[in-house]
């Protein structure tokens, strides 16, 4: 059986590897944020610092990489900001929380090219797990948006 990155990354494992670690780096750096969880701290500031720019995948590809993994901390950063906002802030959050689907389609394209991109981008996709209403419940306490008198 393939995994799912297996096929989107047509068996690269040098794209599977460094998916694998920003996904890992990722959830941590959210878990610090969300949760206060510091326990690996210091192996997301290793991967962050340095690790990254060692990682073959990424020395290969990192004119492309760079300013995705840029994008996708940016949407990431404002999403932590609009999911404490109203409503209609955390149905905004919810979309830019997405932003590491983008680098893996962004992948996709780098090992297999327009063709292979266009048929596994909606698949990569559909791999994001929240939905908007998750998002909503877990932060509850947003507000209707405020409407003037």
């Amino acid at each position: 059986m393939l995994y799912p990155e297996q096929k989107w990354f047509l068996g690269d494992e040098e794209a599977i590897a460094f998916a694998g670690k920003l996904w890992q780096a990722a959830q941590i750096w959210d878990d610090i944020i969300d949760e206060g969880d510091t326990s690996q701290v210091n192996d997301l500031m290793q991967w962050m610092v340095w690790g990254v720019h060692l990682d073959p995948f990424y020395m290969r590809y990192e004119a492309w990489l760079k300013p995705a993994m840029l994008q996708m901390y940016l949407q990431w950063r404002d999403a932590n900001v609009l999911e404490r906002g109203t409503a209609e802030d955390a149905e905004k959050a919810w979309m830019l929380r997405a932003g590491i689907w983008g680098v893996f389609g962004l992948i996709a394209w780098l090992v297999g090219g327009e063709e292979h991109s266009k048929k596994v981008g909606p698949e990569i996709w559909r791999g994001y797990g929240e939905t908007k209403q998750d998002i909503l419940k877990e932060f509850g306490q947003c507000q209707s948006p405020q409407r003037p008198s």
